[in-house]
């Protein structure tokens, strides 16, 4: 249960926030209130929840790299940087963001990034200091794109052995399919900032019933990638390869179980 009075500070901290920010969710000065104002109460609360300690992730990119798909609401991005610790941020822009340019925007994000204050973020100023923004922009948005737009810019990363987490919250649709798609598809932890409750009046979640944590890996979860390799040592006719490569798969099923899956793939 989250501290009852960490709690009512955030409630009525966000009241007066909400009331005093109307309109444009990018308003600079509305980020920098937010930031000031509502962000450190918000993560006090969820560190605070000693009934349900998944709130925040149990994992860390400290010295690694978030990537981050950045959509029209910036609260639950700047949420996910206190909690992962990176030391570099890659942000994936659309080209604007109504009157402002993919670069205008990145830059100010980037003063955003620079401003959260060094408690949040616990490491010392200097650390805080270094942070890197990095701004990406898409020229389009459809998943098939954005797939190989990612993989084109990170997995160089990848192969310099960075540590990589891909923050897929703030992106539209079409960009999220494409941009979890290049998460599964390179092992790299899949995150999402997620909510308990929403404001129905503005229509905006709570910020201090967030929920931040990473997503199953499909191929992981169904080994993928390891069926893919079943599939074609039995097209192969390698029917010893493929039954030794079977038997971790389907551990923990039953023989039943497994001998139908063997005879599937000798059909």
């Amino acid at each position: 249960m989250i501290n009852r009075q960490l709690l009512q500070q955030a409630e009525r901290a966000t009241q007066r926030f909400q009331e005093l920010f109307r309109g444009d969710p990018l308003n600079p000065r509305r980020i920098e209130a937010y930031i000031r104002d509502v962000l450190p109460l918000e993560l006090q609360c969820v560190a605070s929840d000693d009934e349900e300690p998944r709130r925040l992730p149990d994992t860390s990119i400290q010295g690694g790299i978030l990537v981050q798909l950045v959509g029209f609401s910036l609260e639950p991005l700047l949420q996910s940087i206190c909690a992962y610790k990176p030391a570099e941020v890659v942000l994936i822009l659309n080209q604007d963001y109504g009157d402002r340019s993919w670069e205008t925007f990145g830059r100010e994000i980037e003063r955003y990034v620079s401003s959260l204050p060094s408690d949040l973020l616990h490491c010392s100023v200097q650390q805080h200091q270094d942070i890197v923004v990095t701004s990406v922009p898409l020229d389009k948005d459809y998943p098939e794109y954005v797939f190989q737009r990612l993989r084109q810019e990170l997995m160089p990363r990848l192969r310099d052995g960075k540590r990589l987490g891909l923050d897929i919250t703030g992106g539209k649709k079409s960009m999220v399919s494409g941009a979890f798609f290049f998460g599964a598809f390179a092992g790299v932890d899949i995150s999402y900032v997620d909510f308990d409750e929403y404001d129905p009046e503005r229509r905006m979640p709570l910020g201090y019933t967030c929920r931040i944590g990473l997503l199953a890996n499909p191929y992981q979860t169904f080994r993928l990638r390891d069926w893919e390799r079943v599939r074609e040592l039995y097209q192969r006719y390698a029917f010893r390869s493929a039954s030794a490569l079977l038997g971790p798969i389907c551990d923990g099923q039953t023989a039943t179980e497994g001998e139908g899956i063997i005879r599937h793939y000798r059909e």
